[in-house]
Parts: structure tokens; sequence; C-alpha cells
């Protein structure tokens, strides 16, 4: 049965199974805390609650060991009843206890997705800003599989597969939805766009987020954001070119792009980093509504994980 003093002794697969340090651990649950007894009393307290505050029955494990329960959840991504086998409860408990954990660490960690303070120099930046001087972050889009939405059952035959078309994705061949993500020139995810289905292209996504008006400077590119210099002509910009027919690379072009994924590799470790939280990784299995907290929830928590956020990385 996993607890959080059974863990604690074993501080790597700690981090495994959770994300976190012990030390970034205590950090949280301390922040959450607040939080939760305040969420507690509204609960109590409601009026049509017909018990008495302190009434009826009482959650079995403390809150550090739910915590523990939907960090495990977000990292690992087991089915509930898996999640009810490793903390010896059943599977209406463990929804019981996750789906108010979520909904308070959202805001709990929501500070930690923001642009840092101009004035602080980004750490292990240094050849980037020697290549593009006025660099400010660097956006990029990612897909996850979502499971095939399907049409209402009193849909008519001429209108079947509406409810599959718009998360229909050309690019992966299957129904995804799609997020858009900034980071700053260290690595620190800044902004996380809302999520849109996949059929949705990347430059869609960054006119809809209206992101360049709040970078600090200006963006890295890749090339399938072709097209958006002629919606800001003032702002510079840094892309990639891209080929067309009859228009291949020239040799400066080729060799301006190698420089410019050199830097633009940042942001797909930074998403590897997300995909180290399975929720994020494989096909998502619960309601698309709550993707995009999801998403926000483990971006924050790979801030903190990275050192970005309010404890020291270990």
């Amino acid at each position: 049965m996993f607890t959080v003093q059974g863990l604690r002794a074993q501080p790597p697969a700690f981090r495994v199974l959770t994300g976190l340090t012990p030390a970034q651990f205590d950090q949280l649950l301390a922040e959450i805390q607040p939080r939760y007894q305040a969420a507690e009393v509204h609960r109590l307290t409601q009026r049509r609650r017909q018990r008495q505050v302190g009434a009826g029955r009482k959650f079995c494990r403390p809150l550090e060991d739910r915590l523990l329960l939907a960090l495990v959840w977000l990292r690992m991504y087991p089915t509930y009843e898996v999640l009810g086998a490793l903390f010896a409860v059943d599977k209406g408990t463990v929804c019981h206890w996750l789906h108010p954990l979520l909904a308070l660490l959202r805001p709990t960690t929501a500070a930690e997705l923001r642009w840092p303070d101009p004035a602080q120099r980004p750490r292990n930046a240094d050849a980037l800003l020697r290549d593009f001087p006025e660099a400010g972050a660097i956006i990029d889009a990612t897909e996850q599989r979502v499971r095939r939405p399907k049409d209402p059952r009193d849909t008519p035959p001429s209108d079947r597969g509406a409810a599959q078309r718009p998360y229909y994705s050309g690019k992966k061949k299957t129904h995804t939805v799609k997020t858009q993500l900034a980071i700053t020139l260290d690595g620190q995810i800044a902004e996380v766009s809302a999520t849109v289905p996949g059929s949705v292209n990347d430059l869609t996504l960054l006119r809809q987020s209206k992101i360049l008006t709040r970078v600090p400077g200006a963006p890295l590119l890749d090339r399938g954001y072709q097209g958006i210099q002629n919606d800001v002509p003032d702002q510079l910009l840094y892309r990639a070119h891209r080929a067309s027919r009859g228009h291949p690379f020239t040799p400066e072009q080729k060799a301006a792009n190698r420089v410019l994924g050199r830097h633009r590799v940042r942001i797909e470790h930074t998403l590897a980093c997300l995909k180290h939280y399975h929720v994020l990784a494989g096909v998502y299995r619960h309601d698309r509504d709550t993707y995009n907290d999801t998403f926000c929830l483990v971006a924050a928590l790979t801030n903190r994980r990275r050192g970005f956020g309010p404890t020291v990385a270990c």
C-alpha cells in the first residue's frame, strides 16, 4: 500500500512516482492546505447539508496520502482500479479523493505559469542570445490523442461524423487535441493556450491565443507559422525558412534553419519533460473539457520539478 511515509524512505521511487522530490512535495502540501481547509469549510456548511459540521464519515487517509494519489495519477496515469489497488481503496474512493484535489491543485500552482521579470537574466542562454539578440521566447504546439468523439444517438445519417471531424488531425492521422505553449529562453513554461481540436493548425492557434502581444521580445518560431509576419509586420520574428515547389532552400536558408533549430530544441526538451507525466503522453481517456486544466497543472509541476517553482530542484 502506497503511503507518503513509506515512500519517503525511497527518494528515487518517490520522484519517479510523483515527479517531485520529498522536499518539493512537502512545499506543495503546505501550499494546498489553506485552500483545502477553506474548501472543506464551504462543503460542510452548505445549506443543503443535513448533518452538523463534524458529523458523517471521515477520510480514512490523511491529506498527504490523498495528494500523493493525485500526483501518482498524473505521473503514471493508471486506471482507477489500478490506483485503488495501489492505495488499498476501492474505485469509488479514488474518484472521491482525486477530483476535488485536482480542482484545488490547479489554482494553487497557477501562479507558476508566468513571464519572469524582464530584468532577470536567463540562465544558460548566452549562445542563443548571441545568435538571436532580441529573442524573448520559444513557441510551439503539441498534440495528444483522445478517444474518438461519438455523435449523439439521434444524429441523422447525413450528419454522422460531425462530432469527429473537428478533432481529426491530418498530421497525426487520428483524433487529437492541440495546445500551444511558450517557454522562456532558459526553458521555463511561461504561458499555455486554450486547448483546441486537432484539426486547428498551429498558425490559427497562434492567432487565436494573441500571445505575440505578450512575449517580452522576439519569439522563435518553426516552419508551421509561415504567414504570421503579415499579421504583425512591425514585430521582429525569428522564423524558420520553408521551401516550396519551384523554390528550394538556398544554402544560406539551410544554414539559418540549422542555427534556429539548434536553439528551438529547448522547447522539444520541455515537451519531453511534460510527457514524463503519462497523463499527457498516451491517449487521454477522460472528459476533453478537463484536458486544459490538466495540461496547465502538469506544466506548473514541470516548472517546479525543473527548479522554476518555489522549491529547489534536487
